[in-house]
């Protein structure tokens, strides 16, 4: 288990805690990234808006993560 813990005032959502879990499953061909991020009861605009950042992210990794490309260890 990893914590970490930010703090800065969001638009939507001041400085309301939310939580981001993410499980690595291997799969026949590598590995699943399943992140879920909660805390959005009631926040629909805000749990929206982190929807398509995520998306965003995911998008930039992908590139790297089909060529193959690690961290260095």
């Amino acid at each position: 288990v990893q914590t970490r813990a930010y703090a800065w005032d969001h638009p939507a959502l001041g400085r309301r805690q939310t939580t981001v879990a993410w499980l690595l499953q291997p799969v026949a061909r590598g590995t699943r990234l399943t992140i879920c991020h909660g805390g959005f009861a009631g926040l629909h605009e805000a749990a929206a808006e982190h929807a398509e950042g995520w998306a965003r992210v995911l998008a930039w990794l992908q590139p790297h993560v089909e060529a193959g490309r690690l961290a260095a260890a």
